[in-house]
């Protein structure tokens, strides 16, 4: 004969006095640190600004010495210092017990560009950074085509000015250096000037990093004459037009 036993599982009740234990702990705990002086906030660093002064960001980032350190809203400082136009990242981040760290990353203009009423100087990405002067800066102009300015720190959206900007970004350093204009045409045919006059037609978009290590190898071995034009509208077969 077989025999069954039944088998009664045991409810397992909560342990509600652990509970609010911990809960009240964890109370406790937030209640320190956000009262306690220890982390009151004693230096507010900044990293990475050159254009911008340290006090102007600070100003921005509006954090309060000798506030709690955990009372700072580290994302809305962070955003103020962005609407800087010549900023492209902050971060805002806690040094404890007592610090806060800001590290911003500042655009870097690559060319000016012409406007009815100034001179301006864009990013690699075209963006506006700010008004500026020839003088001050070693930077190609664009030219050859006009835009819609928008305010400083935003995007000038332009298929030509996409097109100069390509230009910028993937010549060689030592020749992108050595530019004064960049000129692009109606139809995107491409010319560029170097600070000692001469024309280099480059064509139209494209193979551009390849056609600017030509022109450098047919510059380093020119001799003192006067040259008209240089042609890369084929990069494998360069023509240069003596005067």
């Amino acid at each position: 004969m077989v025999t069954y036993r039944a088998e009664v599982k045991k409810s397992v009740k909560p342990n509600l006095g652990g509970s609010i234990f911990f809960i009240l702990l964890l109370l406790l705990v937030i209640y320190i640190l956000i009262g306690s002086t220890f982390f009151e906030i004693q230096k507010v660093e900044v990293k990475g600004n050159k254009f911008y002064t340290t006090e102007k960001i600070n100003f921005l980032a509006d954090i309060d010495l000798h506030k709690n350190i955990f009372k700072v809203n580290l994302t809305a400082a962070s955003s103020r210092i962005k609407k800087l136009p010549m900023i492209r990242e902050a971060e805002v981040k806690r040094e404890l017990p007592s610090g806060v760290l800001i590290s911003v990353v500042e655009r870097e203009p690559v060319a000016f560009l012409f406007t009815p009423q100034s001179v301006i100087m864009i990013d690699e990405e075209g963006v506006y950074c700010r008004k500026g002067k020839v003088s001050e800066g070693d930077l190609p102009v664009i030219t050859g085509f006009s835009v819609s300015i928008p305010s400083e720190g935003q995007a000038i959206q332009n298929q030509f000015l996409t097109t100069a900007l390509d230009v910028v970004k993937n010549l060689p350093q030592g020749l992108s250096s050595a530019l004064s204009e960049i000129n692009v045409d109606n139809n995107k045919k491409i010319t560029i000037y170097t600070l000692t006059g001469i024309r280099c037609r480059m064509g139209f978009p494209g193979n551009i990093a390849r056609k600017g290590d030509v022109l450098g190898q047919v510059l380093d071995k020119l001799e003192d004459r006067e040259i008209e034009y240089i042609d890369l509208t084929s990069a494998d077969c360069p023509v240069i037009k003596y005067k």
